[in-house]
Formats: C-alpha cells, sequence, structure tokens
C-alpha cells in the first residue's frame, strides 16, 4: 500500500505492482509507504478519505506467474521453502502446477486446519527477516479466508479490491489506462519477470475448469478468457 499525493494504490502481488512501483518512485509520486501488499485495514485513518486504485490481471496467466515467482524464492532461500512448503510442498513435482492450481482454488477447505495455520505463522515469521507475526495476523483477520475460495480472491480481497472508493485497471491494458489514473501517460516498464513458457504449455482441461469455476463472476465482469497464446 502506497499513499499518493491524491489517492492510495493498492498493491497486489503479480498484477504489474513493480512496474507500477517504477513510475512512481521516478516521478516523486509517493508520498508514504504502509507495506508492499498491506492488507487495507492497515491503512492509515488519515488516508482512508483518498480514492484508491488496484490492479488485476487474466487468472490463468496470475497462478502461472504466482507459481514461478514463489518456486524462485523456494530455490533461492530454504527458509522461504520452509514457509511454503505446507502450501507448494508439490513445486518441484511432476504435477506441481496442477496439485498447486486445486489447492489455489480451494483455500477455506486448506486453510480450515489450525495445525496448518500455526505452521505458516511460525515459518513465515522465521523465512522472513523484520516481518512480526502480527503482519500474518492482519491478512488472517481481515475476514479473506472466510469471503474466499480461491489463492487470487483472498489477495485482491485483503489488498482491498472490494472496499469503497477503489478503481480497478487491468493489466493488460495498463498502458492505456495511464491517463485515467495519472492524467499523464507513463510508460509502464516490465520488471520482475518470472521465467515460463507459454501459459498453454501449464494448463489441461481439468485445471482449466479449476480456474474458470473458481473465477468466473471475476473473468466475466472484465472480459478475461482463457489465453489463446
Amino acid at each position: 500500500m502506497f499513499i499518493l499525493h491524491d489517492k492510495v494504490f493498492l498493491h497486489m502481488p503479480k498484477t504489474g505492482g513493480g512496474s507500477m512501483l517504477k513510475i512512481l518512485r521516478q516521478n516523486k509520486l509517493i508520498r508514504k509507504k504502509v507495506g508492499d501488499h498491506k492488507a487495507i485495514s492497515c491503512m492509515p485513518k488519515e488516508f482512508e478519505h483518498l480514492p484508491k486504485f488496484i490492479m488485476t490481471r487474466n487468472p490463468f496467466n496470475w497462478y502461472v506467474s504466482l507459481y514461478f515467482f514463489h518456486k524462485q524464492l523456494m530455490v533461492k532461500d530454504s527458509k522461504i521453502a520452509e514457509w511454503l512448503n505446507p502450501f507448494y510442498g508439490t513445486l518441484n513435482k511432476d504435477d506441481g502446477f496442477d496439485s498447486f492450481v486445486r489447492n489455489a482454488c480451494n483455500m477455506k477447505e486448506f486453510y480450515s486446519d489450525p495445525n496448518l495455520m500455526s505452521k505458516l505463522d511460525e515459518s513465515f515469521h522465521t523465512a522472513v527477516k523484520n516481518v512480526p507475526l502480527s503482519a500474518v495476523k492482519s491478512w488472517q483477520d481481515s475476514g479473506s479466508l472466510v469471503r474466499c475460495d480461491a489463492l487470487m480472491d483472498w489477495y485482491a480481497d485483503t489488498v482491498g479490491i472490494n472496499s469503497p472508493n477503489v478503481s480497478v485497471y487491468k493489466l493488460e491494458d495498463l498502458s492505456e489506462d495511464m491517463p485515467k489514473i495519472f492524467r499523464h501517460s507513463y510508460k509502464l516498464p516490465h520488471r520482475n519477470k518470472s521465467a515460463h513458457s507459454s501459459i498453454r504449455d501449464y494448463y489441461n482441461p481439468k485445471s482449466i475448469a479449476i480456474v474458470k469455476k473458481a473465477h468466473e463472476e471475476m473473468m466475466d465482469k472484465h472480459e478475461y478468457t482463457y489465453p489463446t497464446k
């Protein structure tokens, strides 16, 4: 969450936020940093009145991007791997992506295990320095775990996509939408790209159906379909 001079940027993971932040920093538009991907419940009261904006993305692309981003983190840092393993334990298996999609689109059942939630809390605190357990708790207390079946919805809801006075912009259309956000046509750079091939290489009919079912309403609203390439 980043407070600008006249609005708030709600930073949802893997939706082009790194590129947006580069623009904000280069043009000195950031007034205050509350925290990357911070729950909207952490919004300072003095800024609650400001209009807010958030970026979203085709769910099919989002799940592939998040999968490979976390896979890279797990390879680089064993402590982060320890944190992610309860949920992403199949990342390095042949069926890793299929298993990930099944878990990610069935969050309520997955997180209904209190022992697992406790393990995630502890390993996250160990993995990421200077991140207190209260930060993790703010996500759990946001209510998103109760409202959302799918991981993408959980992130979006927690960061604030369903809050009042929030404008939603599609990553795919962001270059054209820049004047709507800033009244200026900033060029959108591409940062923090996860290494993977075509989106269609990772899905099969079963995983396609899972994502479609989990995000049917959102895909209809934003006119998203399964990518053609």
